[in-house]
């Protein structure tokens, strides 16, 4: 098996982010058919400072409808193709050389 680039193993974390939060936001809406939207977010421990507290950082945010969701074709599209897409309010911070996420830090 040859190593991943640096760009393939963002590609994939990308996907893998995408997924985990489209798979929350469909679990969100079968538990709860009188839902018409979910608005997720996906966060990650990212540092902990000089005393002691922990840094949260924002990889992804996005409001998803229900309507919107089922129109899309689950089985041909990448789950950050569908995100990108079907995803209204997104924010997230994509870097331009290897298209993979990063962290929006909430620190002032």
């Amino acid at each position: 098996m040859k190593k991943l680039t640096k760009t393939e193993r963002c590609k994939l974390h990308t996907v893998l982010v995408s997924s985990h939060v489209l798979l929350t936001v469909r679990e969100a809406l079968a538990v709860a058919p009188g839902i018409t939207a979910v608005r997720a977010s996906a966060l990650r421990h990212s540092r902990t400072d000089a005393f002691g507290e922990h840094a949260v950082d924002v990889v992804m945010a996005a409001r998803f409808d229900r309507a919107r969701l089922a129109a899309v074709r689950w089985d041909s599209t990448e789950a950050n193709i569908i995100v990108q897409e079907a995803a209204t309010g997104l924010v997230v911070n994509l870097k331009r050389t290897t298209h993979s996420y990063t962290a929006r830090s909430n620190a002032a």
